[in-house]
């Protein structure tokens, strides 16, 4: 249906929440800077969570992404401390557990996209072990960045082989 949200450059710091039903994307920054948005409800057939998307809402604490989203870009939750979990429903793509969020496969994880910045801080332990770690094969780029309460990750029991750039910078 061509529906698309798009950064405009002046985030809207009084609105509370944000609720969408077919928005096929959302761009990069699109919500960056809602310094009062609380939550977040994307539904209905949005395809794609753009880079830095959600970039320094620093209230945000409920975030329900029921949407059929194939596509997650580069933290699309950097600098928002307070947010913990992303539901992401019966989507077979995405999890999030314990604060991080995983790219899936066949009901396992496959890949981790983000470490949300409350993990160890006011949510967790600072400490991603291997059990919790176990299987993932990729981490994406900046995954970890700024995550100032993460202090150890173990990934013995990973087929990760390479990090990519920028993985846990500011950490």
């Amino acid at each position: 249906n061509g529906n698309k949200v798009d950064a405009s450059g002046n985030a809207n710091k009084d609105i509370m929440t944000i609720t969408t039903n077919g928005i096929d994307e959302i761009d990069p920054y699109t919500f960056a800077g809602c310094d009062n948005l609380i939550g977040a409800y994307i539904n209905g057939d949005t395809a794609s969570l753009g880079d830095y998307a959600f970039n320094d809402c620093a209230n945000l604490t409920d975030v329900d992404i029921l949407s059929s989203l194939e596509e997650f870009g580069i933290r699309p939750f950097a600098g928002c401390k307070q947010l913990s979990h992303v539901e992401f429903g019966s989507n077979p793509n995405y999890t999030c557990d314990q604060a991080v969020i995983y790219s899936t496969a066949n009901g396992s994880k496959s890949a981790l996209l983000e470490i949300l910045e409350s993990r160890g801080l006011t949510y967790g332990t600072g400490t991603l072990t291997a059990a919790e770690l176990a299987g993932i094969s990729a981490i994406a780029e900046e995954a970890g960045m700024n995550c100032d309460g993460v202090l150890s990750v173990d990934l013995s029991e990973t087929s990760v082989y390479e990090l990519p750039e920028s993985v846990f910078e500011g950490t």
